[in-house]
């Protein structure tokens, strides 16, 4: 009898060790984002009357940070009584917590109504809290006969005033 206590205890001392076993299967870690195709989001910003409009053949939402990564995007900003302006990038981020546009990759911004007016940079990024963006990165203007180099420049959507460096 004495025996079978034994048996019995030394079963309940090892079950738990294997227990304590590392898992042989990796663990699958979740996806949580969502993959959107033509995707296009329109908003309205009521204390200034500017709407924006952007569109893009892809996009993933980031639901854990609430981001939205945009594939070669389109974004017009059409303003009352202001120029109406188109933005095309390669890449964007949308970032809803922080109100924040970046805007990466080859990006060209244009007049809508008159296109040989534009301005080409590498990126640039926009605060949706104060309508300024930052152009962070050198910059080519091309405003009809008019030719500008600059390393950098911040444009005030309120005020449509641009301020350049360099």
């Amino acid at each position: 009898m004495n025996q079978i206590y034994l048996y019995f205890l030394i079963l309940l001392a090892i079950y738990p060790l294997l227990g304590c076993q590392k898992a042989s299967k990796p663990t699958v870690q979740l996806d949580n984002k969502s993959y959107i195709t033509n995707f296009e989001l329109l908003q309205k910003n009521p204390s200034n009357d500017t709407r924006i409009r952007i569109t893009s053949p892809k996009a993933t939402l980031d639901q854990t940070n609430n981001i939205i990564e945009i594939v070669e995007s389109s974004i017009e900003i059409i303003n009352k009584d202001v120029q109406d302006f188109k933005v095309k990038s390669g890449y964007s981020t949308i970032n809803n917590m922080s109100n924040y546009i970046n805007v990466f990759n080859d990006v060209t911004i244009s007049f809508i109504d008159n296109k040989d007016y534009f301005i080409s940079t590498n990126s640039f990024n926009w605060d949706l809290n104060n309508s300024i963006i930052d152009i962070d990165s050198p910059l080519n203007m091309n405003l009809d006969n008019t030719k500008i180099l600059a390393t950098n420049g911040l444009y005030n959507l309120d005020l449509s005033q641009f301020k350049i460096d360099n």
